[in-house]
Parts: C-alpha cells; structure tokens; sequence
C-alpha cells in the first residue's frame, strides 16, 4: 500500500514537473532553470518561485538581460528573436523560495525610440533646430577653421567622404570628445556627440530625450581628423 502511495505522490510530482517544463517552454523567454510557475495572472505577469541561490537566479536573469535591446533608459528590453519586450524581470530574496517576477508584452515597445536611419544626418540638416553648440578637443582649431555655426560643422564632419561602418548602441572604447551639438527636432531634445575612435574613425554618438543612446560610426575618408589641429 505505502509503495502504491509513493508511486502515486512521485507520478504527480513528474507530471507537475512536465507540465511546468512545457508551460515555460511557451513563453518564448529565457528562465532561470528550476523554476516553477506559482501564478499567472494574465496579461503576461508571471511570478515563480526557484529554490537555487539568490545570486545565481539573479545571474541568469542579468546574462538574457543583457543580449536584449534597451530603451526609455533602460525601462524595456526587447527580444527581437522573439517580439517579446520584458517590462519587469526581477528576483526577490526569501528565506526557503526566492520569488521572480515576470512582465513583458508581445510587442516591441522600443520601436518608437529614435534609432539612427542611414540617412539620420540628412534631416538634421534640415529639420534640426540647433540650441547650442559646445567645442571640446577642437575649441582653438576649430574656431580658427572657421567652424563656428552649425553649417559648417555639418559641411566639414558630414562630407560625402563618410563611409558608414555599423550602428550599434555601444562602442567598445570612445576617443576624445570634439563637440556637442544640442538641437530640437520633431519637438524632443536631442544630444549629438562627435568623437574620434581612431585617426580615421568618426563616432556620432547622438544621445535621445530618453538617455537612450545610437552610434553611427564612419570611416572618414575625405576630412581626416588631424586635418583639424593641424
């Protein structure tokens, strides 16, 4: 009788078990394993409990955290393999169970962030309402070149000799700053901050109302960068 009973108890335990395994599966998101769902209250919140260490449920959160896209200062994380944007992914220390909670949308609300296009300084030339221009690096030079209004910033570091690399949210090291350029545009504020990472690489590093952040780096092959403090 006691064997049946065992067998019974461990028979739920594995289906339980399946089960969950499945449930998660579905989700299309990265989960801490061992964690088991306690509550699924809709519109995609989620709360589990998982008995490994503290620590290491918060690694793993952490690690799918950071492949994803940020946005709104890294508010929402967006899974593009997936459409998924993970609103809240959080792991709360308790005493038996750590509790991870879960929000997220199958949507993607980053989409409406600026990004950088190909053609992202073409309207700033022309629909960019500057503020305020701040030298850093080239304050002497760039003054003595002439470059003092925002048409001739955009005539010297925007030549036709640009030669677009990528456009990525980080850049591994940053050089010397060489500007600021504080502008309106489509009635938010926006940052541009021009940098060279080499003697041949230009960085435009334009900063969001969100602090959210785009880099478009070019290979300058017209107005090299010495040509400036030369």
């Amino acid at each position: 009788m006691k064997k049946k009973i065992f067998v019974v108890i461990l028979l739920i335990i594995v289906v339980a078990i399946i089960i969950n395994f499945l449930r998660i599966k579905s989700l299309n998101i990265e989960v801490p394993s061992f964690s088991y769902i306690i509550k699924n209250e809709g519109n995609y919140k989620i709360t589990f409990y998982n008995f490994r260490k503290f620590e290491d449920i918060d690694n793993d959160i952490s690690r799918y955290i950071n492949k994803l896209s940020s946005c709104y200062d890294e508010s929402y994380f967006f899974d593009k393999n997936n459409n998924i944007t993970i609103k809240k992914y959080q792991v709360i220390k308790n005493k038996i169970f750590n509790k991870i909670i879960l929000e997220y949308t199958k949507d993607n609300l980053c989409e409406d962030e600026y990004i950088l296009d190909v053609n992202w300084y073409k309207d700033l030339l022309e629909k960019a309402d500057v503020q305020e221009i701040v030298f850093d690096r080239c304050l002497e030079k760039c003054v003595s070149k002439k470059l003092k209004d925002f048409e001739e910033i955009y005539e010297y570091f925007f030549s036709s000799n640009l030669v677009r690399i990528e456009n990525e949210n980080i850049v591994s090291s940053k050089g010397e700053y060489i500007l600021k350029i504080y502008y309106n545009y489509n009635k938010m504020n926006y940052v541009l901050e021009i940098f060279n990472e080499s003697e041949s690489y230009l960085v435009f590093n334009l900063i969001d109302a969100n602090d959210h952040s785009e880099n478009a780096i070019y290979l300058d092959e017209g107005n090299k960068l010495e040509n400036l403090y030369n």
